[in-house]
């Protein structure tokens, strides 16, 4: 009993902690903004403070690990909010939206470390993949590919079943391997027991 009155402590502190920081930073760039009165202000803080009661949630039933995930991409994502409506991001969501593909990747490879305390390929690659595709949009979204998406996708759609077909026998080899390794493991166990 003691352990978990220290263990809540412990995470009202990291929650209030979170809550310190993003104030600061909606203060600064408050302060700073080209247009500080902006109304668009406030989803970013609503998604944000949303994200830090799931992930305080989530520290007091520690069984929810998907709520970890879920927390994190949405105060990612509300940071992102806010500096695009206070005018410290040269560009609005309409082409900042990739980058809320690449915060789901990125959490996905964190919610995996967190969950696993290490890299499994079922989140690594799923994750890279994701990530791949954001940044990809992101080149479009921002002009950098000057081509049409539209026609460009209707052309090369076959190249997104090569890559789900690559991605998942990739995912194959590795558990694969994974699995041929245990089970080495377990025979030299038992001979060594013998």
């Amino acid at each position: 009993m003691k352990f978990l009155s220290k263990n809540i402590k412990i995470n009202i502190v990291l929650v209030i902690g979170l809550a310190l920081i993003f104030t600061g930073i909606l203060l600064l760039t408050g302060y700073f903004a080209i247009n500080p009165q902006s109304i668009f202000l406030f989803r970013g803080v609503i998604l944000f403070i949303l994200g830090a009661v799931l992930l305080f949630i989530e520290l007091m039933t520690p069984t929810k690990t998907w709520l970890m995930f879920i927390s994190v991409v949405l105060m990612l994502i509300s940071v992102i909010f806010v500096m695009s409506d206070v005018g410290f991001l040269p560009f609005g969501i309409k082409n900042l939206w990739p980058s809320f593909i690449i915060i789901f990747g990125l959490s996905l490879i964190l919610f995996s470390f967190y969950k696993n305390k290490q890299m499994k390929a079922v989140y690594l690659i799923p994750a890279l993949t994701i990530i791949f595709f954001g940044v990809f949009f992101m080149l479009f979204s921002m002009k950098v590919i000057k081509a049409n998406f539209v026609s460009l996708a209707s052309k090369l759609w076959p190249l997104l079943l090569v890559l789900c077909g690559g991605i998942l026998i990739t995912i194959y080899f590795m558990q694969h391997h994974n699995l041929l390794k245990i089970v080495q493991d377990k025979t030299t166990i038992k001979e060594d027991d013998e």
